[in-house]
């Protein structure tokens, strides 16, 4: 039944599944390379240099960036056509790697570029060569830019990268394989994805505050790196119930007014961008999950009915893998069901059915094995397909077949009110960065100004909870101009410029137009 398993079916936040790669695991060279990249992006080279009067740009800054125009030369967020980032020492940068040291009296961080990646860099001489070219490079940079390279930060999310190591859940070549499980496999798991749920997927807040750096900071951090494409950045509205996403876009224009909860299918009314999460999902080179884990935490009321809870990872190949309930072998996850009704549910796979057990197990009994396709546990509200299965008693194999690129959960749970099972209060919910203080991040309207921010759908509108307007006027500019001449006048007005739009964006303000 398993041999035309249909991996192309997507019911979670999955990506790509990645043949012989266990779910879950991290490529730290890869990671590695991006860091080299971001480390070499000139932050400067953006259009904050006119706002926050960083420096003062005379008349051979213009004249420079006129030779930079006229040489058709573009500035990192701009190259829409090839998307590649203009790096100055690309080919240092490829030969070095980076050894991050932190900066003990602030997240300002120095780099030191030493180790050489490849043998062909064997010289003492030509190491300090280089090593005196980027560090020159970097300080120059470091004079320029409002968000320095944070190597710090960087390190740190290196390090929760190193726990996404392999467990144990290989997948098997037949789609009609199954791997035992037991006990220690699913906790082994589990702890994995504790270990790493600080970036799956990245919620800034949370980072911010369990790694103490300043939000603003981490969100410039993650802004270049979605602009190097080490991260994807989105926009998710929080459910009212469960505080999972209600769903997901990579444009803010693009979230509906209203959507029912792609985990719990609650209604929700989508309205203000204070209730929007901005969250980014590393590459999946970088960090392999095969989902993003969007869905609710679960509350510790929720938790108290389960009776059965173990994670099942995606693969390439529909592999299936084997938990057993009452069996009273070693490898049991948990004692025989008792006659009933129980919720099977699983928030990242987007799951909801219900499970009956018809009797008590005897001590004759065979255990009933119980083949099930993830894809096959789908509930699809708007199908009104929410299924009832069926045991004859609670002594049970459950062989998963993970068809769907997405981590599932065989979590079934005693049969209460949705309220209880589905609700999360808000004093059990996670603090997270809003889409309003995303886009009033000074770097947000200077590395995104395609990213559309008003509502592309008719009858949307998102509020902001507190707005502050801010309208200025030059008096009598026409006068002005007239007395100095367009030259020396627009000099003025530039500087007039520099001193409120560097006002305004040290305090997470957007400057709307002039």
């Amino acid at each position: 039944m398993h041999s035309d398993v249909d991996i192309s079916r997507n019911y979670g936040h999955g990506t790509v599944p990645v043949p012989g790669r266990e779910s879950h695991t991290a490529d730290l060279a890869e990671f590695d390379t991006y860091i080299r990249v971001m480390a070499s992006v000139d932050r400067a080279e953006t259009d904050l240099e006119l706002w926050d009067g960083l420096k003062q740009r005379g008349d051979d800054d213009d004249e420079q960036q006129g030779r930079r125009e006229n040489s058709g030369d573009k500035q990192p967020a701009q190259d829409e056509q090839s998307g590649d980032v203009h790096i100055g020492m690309a080919i240092d940068m490829q030969r070095m790697t980076l050894t991050l040291n932190e900066d003990t009296n602030n997240n300002k961080a120095e780099e030191e570029e030493v180790v050489p990646l490849n043998d062909d860099v064997n010289t003492e001489d030509e190491i300090g060569e280089v090593k005196q070219h980027l560090r020159h490079h970097q300080h120059d940079k470091k004079q320029q830019a409002r968000y320095p390279f944070n190597a710090k930060f960087w390190n740190y999310i290196r390090d929760i990268l190193s726990n996404a190591k392999p467990v144990g859940f290989d997948e098997l070549p037949s789609p009609n394989d199954t791997s035992i499980k037991g006990p220690t496999d699913a906790n082994n798991f589990l702890s994995k994805v504790i270990a790493i749920s600080l970036l799956n997927p990245i919620q800034p807040a949370m980072l911010a505050k369990e790694g103490g750096f300043d939000e603003e900071v981490v969100l410039a951090e993650l802004f270049y790196g979605t602009l190097v494409g080490l991260v994807a950045m989105k926009f998710a509205p929080e459910c009212v119930q469960c505080g999972s996403a209600v769903m997901d876009t990579d444009m803010l224009g693009n979230v509906p007014s209203k959507a029912l909860c792609e985990g719990c299918n609650e209604p929700n009314i989508i309205d203000s961008m204070d209730r929007i999460k901005v969250i980014f999902a590393l590459n999946s080179d970088v960090l392999y999950v095969l989902a993003e884990n969007y869905a609710c935490t679960p509350s510790a009321l929720s938790m108290s009915h389960t009776s059965v809870f173990a994670a099942v990872p995606g693969n390439s190949t529909g592999s299936g893998y084997s938990y057993s309930v009452g069996t009273g072998e070693e490898s049991q996850i948990s004692p025989a069901l008792a006659p009933g009704k129980y919720r099977m549910h699983c928030p990242v796979a987007k799951t909801d059915n219900y499970l009956i057990v018809k009797r008590k197990a005897k001590d004759d009994d065979e255990t009933f094995q119980f083949p099930l396709k993830v894809s096959d546990l789908v509930h699809l509200p708007q199908h009104g397909n929410q299924k009832v299965l069926e045991v004859p008693h609670g002594r049970v194999r459950f062989d998963l077949y993970p068809d769907t690129r997405s981590l599932f959960v065989l979590w079934v749970q005693k049969d209460k009110p949705k309220r209880t099972l589905f609700h999360l209060p808000e004093e059990e919910r996670a603090p997270f960065t809003t889409a309003a203080q995303a886009i009033h991040h000074p770097l947000f309207n200077a590395l995104f100004q395609e990213r559309q921010v008003v509502s592309v759908q008719q009858n949307v509108f998102l509020t902001i909870s507190n707005v502050v307007l801010v309208f200025t006027d030059i008096v009598d500019s026409t006068k002005l101009y007239a007395a100095l001449g367009d030259g020396e006048a627009f000099r003025l007005v530039r500087k007039h410029f520099q001193v409120l739009f560097g006002a305004f964006s040290r305090n997470s303000g957007r400057v709307v137009k002039t």
